[in-house]
């Protein structure tokens, strides 16, 4: 026995093949040796006895179950031979025994009874040194295998641990994006502490795979040392299998979030358009709008130019006025004198008395002049307060010249004969009733005028018009600043969209980034992990070929010599 076999290592009794060891005996005779448990079935002779061990009930039943090597039993059953195990495995011993030639029959014959009792007896001891060993490296066994599972139930722990915080990370990422997502608003703030958060995440993460490594290094170690590499590289590659998935996972909902994230991009563009859309809209009302303000400033201009030039007119129609009221007192005036001259001519007529015919044709003249004067003296005063034209003003002032000419003494026209005198009052008379015909025309005239005057002044009044002008104008201003002030807010509103709009596509570019790196350092860890883990099961490999390739040769020889005995040798190694 050079090595006790490991439970759940590489090295178990189907795979490892059995080492060879000298087993040296005091005879000149070499051959295998029996290993413990073929040397328990040996028999020692019934007369030499069993020595110390006859009172152990091991030895007892090693007593019981052997026999000579000129038996049958000995020499068919082959338990000497060292190649196999009782249970039929191959490797189950790991160490060759040499037999002796007389075990074989290739000794000397029956007649050296001494030496094969001393030889027994030797065998004896080394059973039971071999029995007291098999025990404590069975007890070491044990001891090896609790601490195996405390370590792995330690390591399970760590990491359900582990995987616990992972997995609460998780969570507080994703409600992170939730609530990012809701308050879309309020990015700009949390942007930074998200990032802090990320940070210290990162910084957890990467102390908590800096612990996971370390922990895996130990146990990697423990691992090599208990020879349990290849259950447990297994078992961590399950696990960074279910990691690799969740990783997995994580990363589908990241991209559906930059999916999101670039839907609500698109949409924020399409309100972007749209909002330029309604600017260039708003711009072409407002240039319509300035259009009309300029064309209604146009026409106020017109109006004031047309209001001062009625108020010219007012005043020209004013003078007009106070000329024509001027002009109808001198007209007034000369029909007075043309009636006390008619009167005069009365009453010369009627001091003459030359003729009765034309005393009466004069009363009848006098009488109808009369009638005229006093229909033309109530027309001239209910028009007093007309207008008159210059031209009636100008055809009224040569008028008094003919009553002036009249107005001759009744001495000087004494000496003219009655026929005479009738031809120039009859003359007078035409010249006086064609004068007031002409002056009834000019008031008729001046009274139409005055009427149309009144109704253009009650129609359109100037002041009301001046006002109605400026009130236009008020309007148009009042709505031009209106609309300078819509386009104003509209610019304000449109810039604050396009700076949101930057914010929000630049938000999502250091997400995007944060995301890339985030999956680059995970991918990063994963491989390491991975690459450690084939470093290990390579190692791990290459430790467990080592021993079978340098595996010494052991021999149960106690005494002292160059290579020693299997127990010295087997001590030594403990």
């Amino acid at each position: 026995m050079g090595q006790c076999p490991q439970p759940g290592g590489s090295d178990s009794p189907s795979t490892r093949p059995a080492t060879p060891a000298v087993w040296e005996g005091p005879g000149p005779s070499r051959g295998p040796a029996p290993s413990p448990v073929q040397a328990a079935h040996l028999e020692p002779p019934p007369e030499e006895g069993t020595g110390g061990l006859g009172g152990s009930p091991a030895a007892s039943d090693a007593a019981g179950d052997m026999s000579f090597p000129d038996g049958p039993s000995f020499s068919s059953s082959g338990l000497l031979s060292g190649g196999t195990s009782p249970s039929g495995d191959e490797g189950f011993f790991p160490f060759v025994l040499e037999r002796r030639e007389s075990f074989l029959g290739g000794g000397p014959g029956p007649e050296e009874p001494e030496d094969l009792a001393l030889q027994l007896q030797q065998k004896e001891k080394d059973l039971l040194l071999a029995a007291e060993l098999g025990k404590m490296l069975l007890e070491r066994n044990e001891e090896l295998r609790r601490q195996l599972e405390t370590l792995s139930t330690q390591h399970s722990e760590r990491e359900e641990r582990l995987q616990q915080e992972n997995h609460e990370l998780r969570r507080g990422l994703a409600a992170r994006g939730a609530e990012w997502e809701a308050r879309a608003v309020e990015l700009e703030g949390d942007v930074e502490a998200l990032r802090a958060q990320l940070g210290e995440q990162r910084s957890e993460q990467q102390d908590s795979g800096r612990e996971r490594a370390r922990a895996l290094g130990e146990l990697s170690e423990q691992n090599l040392r208990l020879s349990q590499q290849l259950a447990q590289a297994s078992q961590t590659e399950q696990e960074l299998q279910r990691e690799l998935d969740t990783l997995r996972g994580q990363c589908q909902a990241q991209a559906l979030a930059g999916a999101e994230l670039r839907t609500r991009l698109e949409s924020l563009q399409g309100e972007n358009q749209m909002l330029q859309s309604r600017r260039q809209d708003l711009e072409a009302q407002i240039r319509g709008l300035r259009e009309e303000v300029e064309k209604g400033q146009g026409r106020l201009q017109t109006t004031h130019e047309e209001l001062l030039l009625l108020k010219r007119e007012r005043r020209e129609h004013s003078l007009e006025l106070e000329r024509a009221r001027s002009e109808a007192g001198e007209a007034l005036s000369a029909l007075r004198r043309l009636q006390r001259r008619v009167s005069e001519l009365e009453e010369e007529s009627r001091l003459q008395d030359a003729d009765l015919s034309s005393a009466s044709l004069q009363s009848e003249l006098a009488h109808s002049l009369d009638e005229d004067g006093q229909g033309q003296g109530a027309d001239a005063r209910g028009d007093a307060p007309t207008t008159r034209s210059p031209k009636t003003l100008e055809a009224s002032r040569p008028q008094p010249s003919p009553p002036e000419e009249s107005l001759e003494p009744p001495k000087k026209r004494a000496s003219l004969s009655p026929a005479e005198i009738l031809k120039e009052q009859e003359a007078e008379v035409a010249k006086l009733q064609d004068e007031i015909a002409l002056q009834q025309a000019e008031l008729q005239a001046l009274r139409e005028e005055q009427q149309r005057q009144k109704e253009l002044r009650a129609h359109d009044d100037p002041g009301e018009a001046l006002n109605r002008a400026l009130s236009d104008r008020d309007e148009a201003v009042n709505k031009a600043l209106e609309l300078s002030l819509e386009l104003k807010r509209v610019s304000l509103e449109r810039d604050s969209l396009s700076r949101e709009l930057l914010r929000a596509i630049s938000q999502k570019v250091a997400l995007t980034q944060e995301l890339e790196a985030w999956q680059d350092d995970m991918q990063v860890v994963i491989g390491q992990q991975l690459r450690s883990q084939r470093q290990k099961e390579l190692s791990a490999a290459a430790s467990s070929s080592t021993p079978h390739r340098a595996a010494p040769r052991f021999s149960l020889r106690l005494g002292p010599g160059p290579a020693g005995g299997f127990l010295s040798n087997l001590f030594r190694r403990t």
